[in-house]
């Protein structure tokens, strides 16, 4: 009767009582790795925040390089501000290329507008100039050293009058516009 007594003590008291616990053991150690993966993760996502503040010169560099709109007000105000410094009396900007997308309607990309996907887009501006060999030989440096990305594609000097010579130019200059299925 004893040996029936224990039986039945062990079957329906002490057998569920140990898978319970086998149950909450194997809960434990998965929990333990989840934890110990997501330190690593929280460790690697520390150490990449403190590179990124480390070479926020290197960023403000890239963003300047090739910018995240391709605003052609701020391609215009940066041929005009060249040309002043350097001299030269701009007749026409004109830029061609432009983003038509308007991100103001789409609020995920203004929340977090680096998370879009983005793709290479190109501007092409045509700029006419006035000014004395110096003064052009100065503007264009100027769009040589800029730290926006412009590659000339065409450069016409002529016309020399009361010691002004006539620049016509065509560039492009590059920007990251978010792809038409981003969020």
């Amino acid at each position: 009767m004893l040996v029936v007594f224990i039986g039945l003590f062990y079957w329906y008291v002490i057998s569920p009582k140990a898978a319970s616990l086998h149950e909450a053991q194997s809960q434990l150690v998965s929990a333990q790795q989840t934890r110990s993966e997501l330190i690593g993760s929280i460790a690697k996502l520390q150490t990449l925040i403190k590179q990124l503040r480390e070479h926020y010169i290197d960023i403000d560099r890239l963003d300047e390089a090739l910018p995240l709109t391709g605003s052609g007000i701020r391609t215009q105000l940066l041929i005009g501000n060249l040309a002043k410094s350097s001299g030269v009396s701009v007749g026409d900007i004109a830029v061609n290329g432009l983003n038509t997308s308007v991100a103001a309607g789409n609020k995920a990309l203004l929340q977090n507008p680096y998370q879009a996907k983005r793709t290479l887009n190109n501007l092409t501006v045509t700029v006419s100039a006035a000014g004395s060999y110096d003064q052009l030989k100065l503007f264009l440096q100027k769009i040589e050293q800029n730290a926006r990305i412009m590659n000339i594609s065409s450069l016409e000097i002529g016309g020399y009058k009361e010691n002004q010579l006539n620049l016509s130019l065509n560039l492009e200059t590059y920007y990251f516009s978010p792809s038409p299925t981003s969020p």
